[in-house]
């Protein structure tokens, strides 16, 4: 019996990119290795199911889940999975599994009651950030008790559907776990990004911020708002190491909204990273108002290889429909910059 599975729903490399599938990515789940830490960590017995890693179709998901015989099955899902994390659920419930079924991730943040309507094999969903909630929800399933009184919660109530109290964001990144790589297929074999995404493999991502303060009119801020929250240099440096010593990644892209919020962060984290001489190059996504000479030499002698602006369009009528506060004079001079820097 274990207390918690998080999976990662089932969905194929061609029903994700089409035509396309053989150029596609394969990344690990970085929310749910967090959250599988964060709930070891509580004390809770843990394994994460990644099916679309493994190629495991609904069905053969669904029997991994009932061997471990979980209290609780969380699916995380954005749009284009959360039919397939459905699927999963409503096949535990048809074979009388007693786990409790929770769906979390940005889909239904971004829209709770009309997922939970529409797909009635989930029993709760977890809203936002589930750091502190996860943990909670688990002690009160393990105590018998109401989950009520566990905030960030949508929770099935008869034929209603009852928000609990809100959950705050959580602030201080450094106080959680490391990720539970290690719950994960292996990380060098079985993950493997865009062919025009890394320099080097075996290669793998982090998020090392939450939050953006863009008012961008295509994007969803639901998660994470809109105040940014980082790792330290320090704690960001831990877990590159771990990363390069214990699971042998030589390449590493950050997939933060801005990596480069912080320009104070990204020196320091660049100083740490070429003191420590480590095997390894790296790439991040950025906006083109962030950067500076100074700032792109230093990402540069530290190993950074690519930096993913968002440019959007190259239209300055549409970049100010879009409100994304960025100039065609910006891009440019970005560009030209990072070119200077050695940097693609």
């Amino acid at each position: 019996m274990t207390d918690l599975v998080l999976v990662n729903p089932p969905t194929s490399a061609a029903e994700r990119y089409g035509r396309l599938a053989e150029g596609g990515s394969k990344l690990p789940p970085l929310g749910l290795a967090l959250l599988a830490g964060i709930a070891r960590e509580a004390g809770f017995s843990v394994a994460v199911l990644d099916a679309e890693a493994l190629g495991l179709t609904a069905e053969q998901t669904c029997e991994r889940i009932l061997q471990l015989d979980p209290s609780v099955a969380g699916f995380t899902a954005v749009t284009m999975t959360v039919h397939a994390a459905a699927e999963v659920a409503q096949l535990l419930k048809s074979a009388g599994s007693r786990a409790l079924t929770v769906i979390g991730g940005v889909h239904v943040s971004a829209v709770p009651e009309e997922t939970m309507e529409a797909f009635g094999a989930f029993d709760a969903a977890v809203l936002n950030e589930g750091d502190a909630t996860l943990p909670e929800l688990l002690a009160a399933v393990r105590a018998g008790e109401e989950l009520a009184g566990v905030a960030g919660l949508l929770l099935r109530d008869g034929s209603r559907l009852v928000r609990t109290a809100p959950r705050e964001l959580t602030m201080d990144l450094d106080a959680l776990p490391m990720p539970a790589w290690d719950l994960l297929p292996d990380l060098a074999e079985t993950y493997r990004p865009a062919p025009n995404a890394y320099r080097r493999l075996p290669s793998s991502s982090l998020v090392s911020s939450r939050g953006c303060p863009g008012a961008c009119t295509f994007c969803d801020r639901t998660v994470s708002g809109s105040r940014v929250r980082s790792y330290s240099a320090a704690y960001l440096m831990r877990m590159v190491e771990t990363l390069h010593a214990e699971y042998g990644i030589r390449d590493i892209i950050f997939h933060d909204d801005n990596f480069l919020a912080s320009r104070k962060r990204v020196f320091e984290f660049c100083a740490l990273l070429e003191q420590a001489g480590l095997d390894l190059v790296w790439s991040c996504t950025g906006r083109v108002d962030a950067v500076s000479p100074e700032l792109l030499s230093a990402m540069k002698r530290a190993g950074c290889w690519q930096v993913a602006y968002g440019v959007e369009t190259g239209s300055q009528e549409l970049l100010d429909e879009l409100c994304k506060g960025t100039t065609l004079e910006q891009v440019r001079t970005a560009v030209a910059w990072t070119h200077a820097a050695g940097i693609e």
